[in-house]
């Protein structure tokens, strides 16, 4: 159905219309130019607290793919801080035209989102909320030295930990992470937070999947971030091996996100290969899950190291 607007131009026929006007205009900047300017001059349009903060340009894993954002923060870990994308803000200059404008509508989503996000971190300080502790799936032996400091559990090659979720308004969220002398002070157990983390990690980041081609299933949440603790949402496994009529391979594909397929489609030697040049070839290093291709079974809803 087409979308009729007044003078019979489709909304599709508009927005083409405003990219050519913006394209034709004699100092539009590409998007290169774009984000080297907002990098520049975001500072002078925030209020003066903000002046010595820590300002980053990085790739964030999102529903949408990898985005480049800007980050501007204190330093001081468990802060929550607003997230700027660049192709959101590039998107609102083609529109208006002006980076003037631009830039302030930037600098009021930061300072709104830092209210919010201070608002939130000081409602759970002074007593952490139970139904805000959540899971992520961490490899073990790269990260033994976090692990001598937090509440953890181990999954084979992988170790499960817990994090407190403080969703912020652009549907991004701050996790802390939950070390041993805070578990303590609160008075919670491992077994408590794996309780926990068990019943609330679904309701706060619900399961998401995506069929991409020949039986082959994504797996994550609906944020797309630290998603991979999605296979140990109950049932999550049982449903796609129910789904395919089938055993299963997983594949530990990234902290993020875990890759299924039935055990009749591929070769477990292949995939294995796969998975460990992927690791180390496609992989940022804090994103690496497992060099290990698992094996789940659709009669005994288990998963072990495939043979």
């Amino acid at each position: 159905m087409e979308l009729i607007t007044k003078g019979g131009n489709s909304c599709v026929e508009k927005d083409c219309l405003r990219m050519v006007l913006f394209l034709l205009r004699e100092n539009a900047m590409d998007y290169q130019k774009f984000r080297d300017e907002i990098v520049k001059k975001i500072r002078g349009y925030l209020p003066e607290e903000y002046a010595g903060w820590e300002m980053k340009v990085e790739f964030i894993r999102t529903r949408r793919g990898r985005r480049e954002a800007v980050l501007i923060g204190s330093g001081e870990d468990g802060t929550a801080v607003p997230t700027l994308y660049i192709d959101m803000l590039y998107e609102w200059y083609q529109s208006c035209g002006s980076l003037e404008k631009t830039l302030r509508f930037a600098a009021e989503f930061y300072v709104s989102g830092m209210r919010y996000g201070r608002a939130m971190s000081e409602c759970m300080r002074p007593e952490p909320r139970e139904d805000g502790i959540i899971m992520a799936l961490i490899n073990t032996e790269r990260n033994r030295e976090l692990l001598s400091d937090v509440p953890n559990r181990s999954c084979h090659d992988m170790s499960i930990i817990y994090r407190y979720m403080i969703p912020l308004p652009d549907r991004s969220f701050n996790a802390v992470t939950i070390t041993n002398a805070l578990a303590e002070r609160e008075g919670l157990s491992e077994e408590r937070l794996y309780e926990l983390a068990m019943e609330n990690t679904p309701r706060m980041l619900p399961l998401y999947t995506e069929n991409i081609g020949e039986n082959i299933n994504v797996l994550s949440n609906d944020r797309g971030i630290i998603g991979a603790a999605a296979m140990l949402y109950r049932e999550s496994l049982a449903n796609i091996s129910e789904m395919m009529e089938s055993d299963l391979y997983v594949i530990p594909s990234s902290v993020h996100e875990i890759i299924t397929l039935p055990v009749e489609d591929a070769s477990a030697d292949k995939l294995r290969k796969m998975i460990y040049e992927a690791n180390r070839t496609v992989l940022e290093a804090g994103d690496m899950l497992s060099d290990t291709l698992y094996y789940y079974s659709r009669e005994n809803k288990t998963m072990r190291p495939a043979l």
